[in-house]
């Protein structure tokens, strides 16, 4: 017997949505903490400093471009269209493909990962 998919009920959504409020604050509490107390700690001179250098790293502002680019924006944008048409011609639709290739799931996770970089092309270009 197969396993059927579990419904849950909306009233979670609310509280869910809460929870990871609180989860945000908390992790925004505990982050300027950490950074207002960096200095004072006794590690982070000496052989500390390596781990005292690395939470900075991973707590800095993330960096983005001053314009949009719109070469890789097009290039991603475009590129997602021609990579769906890729993925298409290994799916077998019924009992008929469009291309019988002996290496169907290599092309197609092959195409899959070249769909995450114009994902990220796409999203990059336009400064998103």
């Amino acid at each position: 017997m197969p396993d059927l998919p579990v419904t849950v009920s909306a009233a979670w959504a609310p509280l869910a949505a809460a929870l990871l409020g609180l989860l945000a604050l908390g992790a925004a509490a505990l982050d300027g903490a950490i950074g207002a107390r960096a200095e004072q700690l006794p590690w982070s001179r000496g052989m500390g400093r390596p781990l005292d250098e690395s939470a900075r790293l991973l707590r800095q502002r993330r960096r983005s471009m001053v314009a949009a680019d719109t070469l890789l924006w097009r290039v991603g944008a475009s590129g997602l269209v021609v990579a769906a048409l890729l993925m298409v011609v290994v799916v077998p639709l019924g009992r008929w493909t469009l291309l019988d290739l002996d290496v169907g799931v290599v092309w197609f996770n092959a195409v899959d990962v070249l769909v995450w970089a114009l994902v990220w092309l796409a999203g990059w270009g336009p400064n998103s």
